[in-house]
């Protein structure tokens, strides 16, 4: 009831609801802010850019602040080379290719690696880069394998979040008969 909680509605009515983390672009930060236990999800059109708003979120909020960590699993983006090099140019700001006009300098690009490094942690969904949680099967084809391996990287890295890339990609443990529609 109202009543119950209305000295804290009273605040809020004075002050306004509080931003979590933010990227420090304004017209992203004024619709979206960042808080731990909060899910959001990214949903559209095929082919319209939600990986790459996504990414490109992530690396502002990480560069907003200082020791925010993402864990991705992304099985779309395979080689998982492919997903750090775009991790890199989002974070410089420019191509990694020397032959391109806007593009890293060496220097520019061993830094843009060490920070991605210190930043993401990438899932590909193959034997050698998960974990057997369940004794039976390394990949994390389902949401509760992927579940136990975020949990295990929260705690021993220090992971901010994780995102899921696509949702479509993962055995949703469906019961017989029931469609994926």
């Amino acid at each position: 009831r109202l009543r119950d909680v209305s000295a804290e509605v009273r605040i809020l009515a004075e002050d306004g609801l509080k931003k979590g983390f933010v990227t420090g672009i304004k017209t992203w930060d004024d619709h979206l802010s960042l808080r731990e236990k909060l899910m959001v999800v990214v949903t559209g059109i095929p082919k319209m850019g939600k990986s790459t708003f996504w990414r490109d979120y992530s690396v502002k909020q990480c560069r907003n602040n200082d020791d925010m960590k993402w864990a991705m699993y992304t099985p779309e983006s395979r080689p998982m080379r492919r997903e750090y090099l775009k991790l890199m140019e989002n974070y410089a700001g420019m191509g990694s290719n020397p032959k391109w006009k806007n593009s890293m300098s060496m220097e520019q690009y061993k830094a843009a690696e060490r920070w991605v490094d210190e930043r993401y942690i990438l899932i590909a969904p193959e034997n050698k880069n998960f974990y057997n949680f369940n004794k039976k099967d390394t990949k994390p084809k389902t949401l509760d394998n992927l579940f136990d391996y975020f949990k295990t990287l929260k705690r021993n890295e220090g992971i901010f979040g994780f995102s899921i890339d696509a949702w479509n990609k993962i055995d949703h443990q469906r019961p017989s008969g029931i469609s994926e529609t």
